[in-house]
């Protein structure tokens, strides 16, 4: 049974950084923005990989074995800066896959799974959401 818990992801913060970056690298360079939401999204995403990321807060949700709902947030001195995605870890998916093929590259990577284990479990998600609202 997958265990639906919220996690903040406290420390190991440049790891997701670099799997955001190389999502987006990798979304440039097969899929063409069709839309204006498709392209502010993506520029928001750009936005946070500026911002240093031990300012940038880091929630997790597992949804299932590979997927996971990600958000970001940056509180400046008047608002907050939220974007938010669905992410199927498919590089752990493959490690799972290829376990018994310990040179696959799969087992070399830091996956968003990894993250999600070393991120703390939030106490009280309702107080997440509420602070999310009024912020």
């Amino acid at each position: 049974m997958i265990e639906n818990q919220i996690r903040e992801l406290k420390t190991h913060k440049e790891d997701l950084y670099k799997i955001l970056k190389d999502m987006l690298e990798w979304e440039e360079k097969n899929y063409r923005v069709v839309s204006n939401v498709e392209a502010n999204d993506r520029n928001l995403k750009k936005l946070f990989l500026e911002l240093h990321p031990n300012k940038v807060r880091i929630t997790l949700l597992k949804l299932d074995t590979f997927l996971y709902f990600v958000v970001l947030q940056y509180k400046t001195f008047s608002d907050e800066i939220t974007t938010s995605w669905i992410h199927e870890d498919l590089v752990y998916k493959e490690r799972c896959i290829l376990k018994n093929k310990p040179e696959n590259i799969s087992h070399q990577l830091i996956t968003l799974t990894d993250l999600y284990e070393l991120a703390e479990p939030i106490e009280d998600p309702q107080l997440v959401v509420s602070q999310s609202m009024t912020a």
